[in-house]
């Protein structure tokens, strides 16, 4: 099946959500809208530099902070020219729009791709990818057929399910690492935050490789995560700020390569491990096969490179989604004791493990995790090229055009969401009656996109989810969660990512 059933009835779920309050403004066709050229912004490269240099006033301002602040200064469309190679982007803080530009999409939606990798993999090392560059960094028909292999097998709903006793013992083992690592005060570290992404990384080991890695104890692992922390700042040094590397490779870019090469190679000393393993050891008829192996039965270099991919997309994008699941909770103790009574259900002895029948009913650990998402998005937003040439806010926007959404922002606004500012997790239970509480269901169903939208959407949200859940039920039938520092800070290092020292209190109960 080419598109899984699941985006299917998601896409349609949306769609008739969305027929209560549907909007749009009076449609005008591409002949008779305003021109491009009149969408507000910058009009040039030159104007926008002098707004980023020192005196200007954009001058050393986060990108987060950058696209929020051009709302203010433009309105709810605005152009953001590109220069050194990166193309302009036309920005809209309309959820109306961002409907139009996903539903607009072809056969093969195409999103701006991470360059540098792309260039190491298409022109310094394609020798390393014989089935292609994988999903992260393809377009076309080249990401379609790739897609199309590894869904069928990613996104069934039973996928995860076999997954849950090796995530349950990684989070069991979590739990003794904290014991250890917390000071006499029960605070957990200053450097929190590289003990989450060895679990991370651990977890993701388990759902990629079938296997454990040795993670939380192994220096080996550990240079892995640093290797990847490395990367996202090349991602965001080489892809999303200016810079001359498509016309001149200066040697830091050749320092990337060669980091993006070791990266590889450190990752790909697990994965040929998992796969001869796999190869002595095949899974007995009457047990349900891991990815990898079902993957190398279809292809083994596809199975390989969707390995590398998910073993280096799978670990800074979890830690910085648990980290924020754990700061609300110690923020809100409320809302903590409420989740904590559904564990206790889950969980009645804490001795016991996790099943696949453990989070069949476990609605207001997903309602805490959504808010969480809400409030603390791993990105900003998505940036989609246009198939067609659309009309947004009365403008004509080309075919070609790259459209940033900015969805997960617009999350955080009192425009979309009542009493944005507030940790709410009820707003997203079903049966949500409470006098007072606002209800998701009121807010546009665009403004919400944590994991993207349609056959793009992030393939590998089911074990995202998992092992947030596992975790968190883990963490709260052990400890309470408190926090007594500066409220959390992220920066934008291609995701977003904790700033602030990870000091949790974590209390025995």
């Amino acid at each position: 099946m080419l598109i899984s059933n699941k985006i299917s009835r998601f896409n349609n779920l949306l769609s008739v959500k969305y027929q209560h309050f549907k909007v749009f403004s009076t449609q005008v066709s591409f002949e008779d809208a305003k021109s491009f050229n009149e969408i507000p912004g910058p009009k040039n490269a030159f104007q926008f530099m002098q707004l980023l240099l020192p005196g200007g006033k954009y001058y050393k301002i986060s990108p987060s902070e950058l696209i929020k602040q051009w709302r203010n200064s433009y309105g709810t469309i605005a152009t953001l020219p590109g220069f050194f190679g990166v193309p302009s982007l036309v920005i809209t803080y309309l959820p109306d729009d961002i409907e139009k530009v996903f539903r607009t999409e072809g056969k093969f939606p195409n999103r701006r791709p991470l360059e540098s990798i792309l260039y190491f993999r298409k022109h310094e090392r394609p020798d390393l990818y014989p089935a292609g560059a994988g999903l992260i960094v393809t377009q076309g028909q080249e990401w379609y057929d790739f897609r199309t292999k590894v869904q069928q097998i990613m996104m069934q709903p039973r996928a995860t399910k076999v997954y849950i006793p090796g995530i349950d013992g990684v989070a069991c083992d979590f739990i003794k690492k904290i014991r250890e690592i917390r000071d006499e005060n029960n605070e957990t570290p200053a450097d929190f935050w590289e003990t989450l992404t060895l679990w991370a990384l651990e977890s993701i080991g388990i759902i990629a490789l079938d296997t454990r890695l040795g993670a939380m104890d192994n220096p080996e692992a550990t240079k892995i995560t640093e290797l990847i922390k490395i990367i996202f700042e090349n991602i965001n040094k080489y892809d999303f700020e200016p810079s001359i590397w498509r016309y001149y490779k200066m040697p830091g870019f050749k320092r990337a390569m060669k980091t993006y090469e070791e990266t590889r190679n450190e990752l790909r000393k697990y994965i040929d491990q998992a796969i001869e393993r796999l190869e002595k050891n095949p899974t007995a008829d009457d047990h349900e096969m891991g990815i990898l192996e079902k993957l190398i039965k279809i292809d083994r270099n596809i199975g390989v490179t969707m390995a590398e991919d998910m073993l280096f997309a799978g670990v800074d994008t979890t830690s910085s989604a648990i980290s924020a699941v754990m700061y609300n909770l110690a923020k809100n103790p409320e809302k903590q004791e409420i989740l904590r009574k559904e564990v206790f259900s889950i969980l009645p002895d804490k001795n016991s493990k996790l099943s696949a029948s453990s989070f069949n009913n476990a609605p207001y650990l997903r309602a805490v995790m959504k808010e969480s998402q809400r409030m603390h998005p791993i990105t900003n937003g998505n940036v989609r090229q246009l198939d067609v040439d659309i009309v947004l806010q009365g403008y004509r926007i080309p075919k070609g055009t790259d459209i940033l959404v900015t969805s997960n922002m617009l999350a955080l606004n009192e425009e979309h969401f009542e009493r944005a500012g507030e940790f709410i997790p009820e707003r997203w239970l079903k049966n949500n009656t409470e006098k007072g509480c606002p209800n998701a269901k009121d807010s546009h169903p665009f403004t919400y996109l944590p994991f993207g939208f349609g056959s793009r959407m992030c393939i590998g949200r089911r074990f995202a989810e998992l092992e947030i859940e596992v975790l968190t039920t883990r963490l709260l039938r052990e400890f309470k969660i408190e926090w007594h520092q500066p409220d959390l800070k992220y920066k934008l290092v291609t995701i977003n990512i904790p700033e602030t020292p990870l000091k949790y209190k974590m209390i025995d109960i």
